[in-house]
Formats: C-alpha cells, structure tokens, sequence
C-alpha cells in the first residue's frame, strides 16, 4: 500500500512538472545550494494556462535549465542576450564622441554628419553599437568628409533636451547647416547606412555634360534608376522630382535628362519611346534597357509627391521576385495582391522558372506577383519538401485575416514538378476565381479516431444545408491559443453524441474559417473562437442559402454546452439521457452477464 501511494505521489508530480512547464524537454529535479540560490529566481506558475513568469519576463524567454525543487520551481535568472555588446562606438574606430563643449564646431566643421544620440542602457542602442562603428570606418577609408558621431544622452542630458530626443536611438542627418536634420527612417546596418550616407552627399538628381558620362553610369549602375526627360524645361516638374528624389535616393537613383542630343542617344539605348518634344520618366532595373517601365500620365499636373511614390514603389519591383528586401517586402504587403510562387531545387529548375514567369508576371502585370524561392523556403507551408519543383498561389488577405489561404498544385501528381503549361491554367483558373480554396478533406482513419467532424470547404456547406441534423460549428483559429485549449472539452462533447458516425443526429464540428472559403458570419466577430449553432430545421438565410446560426455567448463547460444543445436544437435531444446511457452501457453488469460462468467446476452439473 506505502509502495503504490508513493507511486502516485511520483506519477503526479512529474505530471504536474510536464503540464507546468512550457518547454520542450522534462528535465531532472536537482537541489539547489545556498551558494546558488541567489542565481536562481522562483517561477511562478498557473497550471490552467501554462503561462510562465520569472522576474517579470515574458513566458516566451527561453532559459537554460529548468530545475524542479521540493516543490518550488526555480530557473536561472534570465541572462540579457547584449550584455556582452556595447551602445558606445569603439573607441578604435572613426566614430567622434559629441559633447556640449564640441557639438556646434563640429558640425560647422564637416558639412554631412550622422549623430547618434543614444543611452549606454538601451538595447537597440547596443545593437547597432557595433554596426555603427564599422559604418564609420568604413565611411574613413572611402570618404573621410563624411563623418559618424554619437551623443551620449546619460552625459549630456541637458544637449539632448535641446534637441528633443525622447527615444533612445535617434539618428539625425546634419548636412551643410547645423539647423537642418532629417529624421534616419532606414535599417541600421553599416553597409546601409554608409551607402545613405554617401548619397547624401551626392546631389539628390544627377545630371550628365555629355552622354558618354551618363551612358557609363547607367551601364554600370546596381539600383533601379529614374529618369525624367525634361525637354522643355519645366520648372515645377524640377522642384517636385528634386524633392521627391531627396526623399527616395537611398533606394533609388535619380537622374534627369534634358539636352536633346542625349535624348536621341538615350532613345536609340532603351526600349522606351523617348522624344525631345515631351516630358517622360521612366524607371529602369539596372542592365534591362529592353524592359522599361514608362510613367503613363495625360496631363503633366498628375505628376506630383504621391503619383511618383506610387509609381517608382510598383515599378522598382521586379517581375520576377527571387531576393527580399525590404522594399520588397513593404510592397508585398501593402499591394495585397495575391503572390504566385514557385520552389526549386536546382539551378536549371531556377532559371527556366525566371524566364517563364517573366512572360506571365508581363501578362497579369498589376494582378498578380511572381516569385521563384529555394526549396528550403517551403518549410513554412504545409509542403511536402521532398517533392521539388512545387507550385502555390498565396491568395489576397483580407482585411480581417489573421494567416494566409493557400491554392496548392498536388505535389503527389507532379512527383518531378507541374509543367509550366499546368501551372500556367492553374494561374488562368485562380484568376477566374475557379479555384476553391480549402484545406484537404479528412481520411477516413482520420474521421473514425476523432469524434469531432473536421469541416473544410469543401464539405462545408453540404453539412450547413443538411436541415435534419443539429450542427454545432467551432470556427477555430490556429494562431489562438485558447482555442486549442478548448479543443478537449469539445472532443468531450462530440463524444457524448457520437458525432462521427453516419447516424448521428448532432453534429459537433470544427473548422479554420481563414483557410476555408465559406460563407459564415464568424468572421465577422473579433475573437480568436466562435461557436455558431445551427438547429435542425432551422431559418434559411436568403443571401447565403445556408442556416441562420446562433450565437453561443455561454460558459465553455460540458454541462452549459449540452443544456444550450437541448434548449436551442431543433431535435430536442438531451445529452445527458445518452450520458446517462453510456454509463449503464459501459459498467460492470454487462461484463458481469456476458461472462462465461459455466467453465468454472462450480457451474458443472453431477
């Protein structure tokens, strides 16, 4: 008896340790020193959620070890990952230490100078610490005029008071007049901020006295460019474009042509029907003079801040997209055009891919983007990763979706990768809207393992229009984590109405209303889990065809569900009754009547 208690005791507390913790591994109890207890924090925890804390950090840090203590949890005190960086430059490198004292001379001094004000406690200020020093050095020993400097805020709080720093770090941008800064809006890495760097000191648009000269730097050049042909010299077309080219040189490079020989010679070069009796302005990727992109406009008052921002932004995006930047992925997000992508596992693979999504990212131009990946990409789709080439379309989000639908091509019928002509209609469909968008139907191992009924949108409405059952519909979103935790409980309720077998008359169903296309009005509440109800014989909706449902605002409970059950369902089945009949059904009496008594010598007659 001492034995079996002491058996249980065990069993229940390495439970109470795997439910706790949060992490991927049970490790060992071990006893802590005094000499340690004052590296270790104790954790808190609540079973119900799972949620950690430990010294008023995020349950989401990860720690080192994890040690389980006469009953206390005890972690390590969580270790800040920059302790070993430091905010302030190297004092080796060419970065120059700003004070009350020589701030206002240095900046006379030096006509372009990046300061940064920052805080030695700050961490994106250590972060960048080392990125900032080596843009310096970098910035030394190609253009030493232009200069690098910090401001340290703990030191000089009162000169950046004066200069309404409020957080830690600004960047700011001193060119020619210690009163003129631009706000740094740009990623914080050395190659970046010396390349912005260097463009500032370049004028904002680029102009040529010969058309050797520019021919050479359009040849040569790495970034899409932009050029305005400007015949006629209009002076407020020069001022917008001026302007919007000091806002956009660090991505792109602006160059204005106004000479007519030079527009004749740049005609003959590019495939773009440049005249020297009009204004036209293109945008060209560096070495494709044969696919220019032409800004159309009917009347030269269209082209102003916003026009430019949005033409240069779509047409510096490739037709085909193989690298993401930042730019790119901005656009990507913000177009919210749906995106075709292609996987690849060799570089022959890769290059056929680029030449005939070219043809087709020119023929849905505006509707559609194309991308080609590695294989090794795929590993966030739900992909079999072994079946290379494949081929998905990322459909359009909508405003109210939180994860993205996919239209896969079956990796199982293209074993060596969908020919193009398939992938072409399958692009030809989707934009027809004659592709559904549905996660797979499930097996019928799948189906008779689980009590609840898997809904996607393929069967969907066929069981929402299905008048002579009960269906109670779970929309589950994968990304919230209280639904997953309310999935047992649901399992426990399709179990007591054996919502699985073909004569079940209430039917207790879960689906991803982001990954399905339906029809539902669950999309239309701003919460992670939903439950509609739709009773047998139940009102129609003449918009959708389907069963007006009812809203489930009541206890998440076995008990509360079931009574909802029996008071909405338009069968009136009670599942208690069945509960209580299962119980009858699965006790002793059965066992005890259905047990072969007459092998036992007792039962024998003389």
């Amino acid at each position: 008896m001492k034995f079996s208690c002491l058996l249980v005791l065990v069993l229940a507390d390495t439970l109470s340790m795997a439910y706790a913790s949060d992490y991927s591994m049970l490790y060992k109890p071990v006893p802590v020193s005094e000499s340690e207890s004052e590296y270790y924090a104790t954790r808190s925890i609540s079973y119900a959620t799972g949620s950690v804390s430990a010294n008023g950090l995020p349950a989401s840090r990860k720690v080192n070890s994890f040690i389980h203590y006469s009953g206390i949890e005890r972690v390590p005190m969580i270790e800040d990952p920059f302790q070993n960086l430091s905010a302030i430059a190297d004092p080796n490198s060419a970065v120059v230490k700003l004070t009350s004292t020589n701030y206002t001379s240095f900046l006379e001094e030096y006509p372009l100078v990046l300061i940064e004000f920052y805080t030695p406690w700050c961490t994106t200020c250590k972060m960048l610490g080392s990125e900032y020093s080596k843009a310096a050095d970098l910035l030394n020993e190609t253009n030493p005029n232009i200069k690098l400097a910090q401001v340290d805020c703990d030191e000089e709080q009162k000169l950046c008071l004066e200069h309404e720093i409020g957080i830690y770090p600004t960047l700011k941008v001193s060119k020619s007049n210690i009163a003129e800064y631009t706000e740094w809006n740009h990623m914080r890495t050395a190659q970046t901020i010396s390349r912005y760097m260097i463009k500032k000191s370049l004028p904002a648009v680029i102009t040529f006295e010969t058309y050797e000269l520019l021919d050479n730097y359009i040849q040569t050049e790495s970034e899409p460019f932009v050029i305005l042909v400007n015949p006629i010299h209009d002076e407020r077309l020069n001022d917008v474009f001026f302007k919007f080219a000091e806002m956009e040189n660090l991505h792109y490079s602006f160059i204005s042509v106004a000479d007519k020989t030079h527009i004749a010679q740049l005609n003959n070069k590019v495939n773009a029907n440049l005249s020297d009796k009009r204004i036209s302005l293109i945008l060209i990727h560096p070495g494709e003079f044969d696919d220019v992109r032409e800004f159309n406009f009917n009347n030269i008052q269209e082209i102003n801040s916003n026009s430019l921002h949005k033409f240069v932004s779509k047409a510096a995006i490739p037709y085909v997209i193989e690298d993401i930047s930042p730019e790119i992925t901005n656009y990507m997000r913000s177009s919210m055009l749906p995106i075709a992508q292609y996987f690849y596992k060799t570089s022959e693979q890769k290059d056929i891919a680029m030449k005939e999504f070219r043809r087709l990212a020119k023929k849905y131009d505006s509707q559609i983007l194309f991308t080609v990946f590695k294989g090794s990409r795929m590993s966030r789709i739900d992909m079999d990763l072994d079946i290379l080439p494949a081929f998905i379309i990322q459909a359009e989000r909508k405003p109210n979706q939180r994860s993205n639908s996919f239209h896969r091509m079956n990796q199982y019928e293209y074993l060596n990768g969908p020919p193009f002509a398939k992938i072409e209609s399958f692009i030809e469909d989707f934009m027809n809207k004659k592709l559904y968008i549905s996660e797979s139907l499930p097996t019928k191992e799948e189906v008779a393992a689980n009590p609840i009924v898997k809904l996607v949108g393929y069967n969907y409405n066929e069981m929402i229009r299905d008048m002579s059952k009960d269906v109670f519909v779970a929309y589950n979103d994968a990304l919230c984590r209280y639904c997953n935790d309310f999935i047992p409980i649901w399992k426990k309720l399709a179990s007591i109405y054996n919502s699985n077998k073909p004569n079940a008359k209430v039917i207790i169903a879960v689906i991803n209303p982001f990954m399905n296309d339906i029809d539902s009005k669950a999309r239309l509440y701003n919460r992670g889990l939903t439950l509609l109800f739709y009773p047998a014989n139940g009102e129609i909706d003449e918009i959708t065809g389907l069963r007006v449902p009812i809203l489930y605002e009541g206890d998440k409970d076995l008990e509360s569900l079931v009574e909802f059950i029996k008071e909405n369902g338009g069968l009136g089945i009670d599942g208690r009754v069945l509960q209580n009949i299962k119980a009858v059904q699965g006790s002793i009496l059965p066992k005890f009547l259905n047990f072969q008594w007459f092998k036992f010598p007792f039962f024998i007659n003389p």
